[in-house]
């Protein structure tokens, strides 16, 4: 459904209000390189996160790499926006003893919200 919603703004974006029923050949080749572009920046977006993923489980150690040319100011936002708290998780934890039944309650709550699964996980761990 993201997904969906992604393609048609970015379709909109590149042709304003013309149906696909009339783009030129010269527009659809344009739509298909969006297209692949587009997977292509999700796809590397998410493993700049699985590389960074280690760093963010430790965070001093973060501070001191090289590998990636971060500011102070991008390193602690990144930081803290990985160990915050989810509104919806906290008011579903607090007052409940931890248990698998609670941690199944907290995964379904996921269903219903655009927080992931692994967010829940992590913040419910």
């Amino acid at each position: 459904e993201a997904e969906q919603e992604k393609r048609r703004a970015l379709f909109q974006f590149l042709f304003q209000d013309r149906p696909p029923s009339q783009l030129s050949d010269a527009d659809k080749r344009t739509w298909r390189t969006a297209q692949k572009l587009s997977i292509q920046e999700c796809i590397d977006q998410f493993q700049i996160y699985e590389w960074l993923l280690p760093y963010f489980y430790e965070p001093l150690s973060f501070q001191k790499q090289m590998t990636f040319e971060l500011d102070e100011k991008s390193l602690r936002g990144m930081i803290e926006r990985f160990y915050s708290f989810d509104e919806i998780v906290m008011r579903e934890l607090l007052g409940k003893v931890m248990s698998k039944t609670v941690r199944r309650e907290v995964e379904d709550m996921t269903e219903g919200s655009s927080l992931t699964v692994k967010s829940a996980r992590r913040q419910f761990d």
